[in-house]
Parts: C-alpha cells; sequence; structure tokens
C-alpha cells in the first residue's frame, strides 16, 4: 500500500467539509479514488495524474450509482432518528452533489470559496440549486434536507442523461 497526503488547498475548505489534509492509496483505481470527494480534481492538477485516461461521463455513472447505494442507508438511519449517524454520510452525499454538478457541465471543480457565483455558470442545474444547497449544506441532519438532497440527484441525473442522449444524437447526424 503506497499512502500518499495532500494538504487542502484553501479554495477547497469549507466550514460544512472541514480543512483535513486528504489520504489516499495511490494504488486505487480512478472509481475508488472518486470515494473522497473532491480528490480527483484536486489530483487533476498534478502531471503524474493526467496520465490516467479520466471519462468524467463513466464517473458521473459511479457516483450516481454510489448515492443510490448511500440513500437506503441514509434512510434506515433517518427511520431509525438516528441523526448523528446519519451526518456524515448526508456530508459525503453533499460533496458527491457538488461533484456532480460540475462534473455533468463538463468542467472541474477548481474552489468551493464562491460557490454561489460558481453555480450560476452552469448550464446544466436544478431550479434554485444554490438556495437549495445552502439549506442542505447548513442542515445536513435533517430529514427534509435528505429528501431535498434525494430530489436534487434524481433532478441532475435527469438533465444529464438528456444532455447525453443529444450529444450522442448530434455525434450519430
Amino acid at each position: 500500500m503506497s499512502n500518499r497526503t495532500i494538504q487542502l488547498p484553501d479554495k477547497f475548505i469549507h466550514p460544512l467539509f472541514g480543512n483535513d489534509d486528504l489520504t489516499y492509496d495511490e494504488t486505487m483505481n480512478t472509481v475508488e479514488l472518486m470515494e473522497v470527494p473532491f480528490l480527483l480534481d484536486l489530483l487533476d492538477e498534478t502531471e503524474q495524474f493526467q496520465q490516467r485516461n479520466i471519462d468524467r461521463s463513466v464517473l458521473c455513472t459511479s457516483l450516481f450509482e454510489r448515492w443510490r447505494e448511500e440513500k437506503v442507508e441514509i434512510s434506515k438511519m433517518f427511520s431509525q432518528r438516528n441523526r448523528q449517524a446519519a451526518r456524515p454520510k448526508m456530508i459525503a452525499g453533499i460533496r458527491w452533489f457538488i461533484t456532480l454538478i460540475y462534473w455533468t457541465n463538463k468542467k472541474k471543480v477548481k474552489r468551493l470559496t464562491h460557490l454561489k457565483e460558481e453555480l450560476t455558470l452552469m448550464e446544466i442545474q436544478p431550479v434554485n440549486l444554490y438556495e437549495r444547497l445552502s439549506f442542505l449544506m447548513g442542515n445536513p441532519d435533517h430529514y427534509q434536507s435528505f429528501i431535498q438532497l434525494s430530489q436534487l440527484y434524481d433532478e441532475i441525473e435527469k438533465m444529464w442523461m438528456l444532455e447525453e442522449r443529444k450529444k450522442q444524437h448530434m455525434d450519430n447526424n
């Protein structure tokens, strides 16, 4: 096992997500690295990592699948009224969702500072995205946040799939 630690840049520090260094195993495949929120976009800056052929479309699909798995677990926690156990999983879900907003728009997450301004530049986005995301980030351990996050995932997935189909149709013509 070859562990590597990178310091989280200031532009990625957010009160909800913390400011811990990111540690990962260099032998992990790209889908496994995706589990560490924002890591792929941070690593994408390095020459060593750019040699990997990253298909963001495949990664988006993997993140949507990963959310569906986590959603079942989070739902159980909320049904047992265990908000404390749900909180870290919800925070991970929010991180993945932010990543998906960027990736479905064919962009890399470059910073979490000025998120409102960044999100307004996205072509593919659910209605009232920033307001809804702000609610989630302020209340990650509330059941209503779980419902809202689930709806946001469903909305962005539908929008993204529609864009992908349009792109395939354009490529075929």
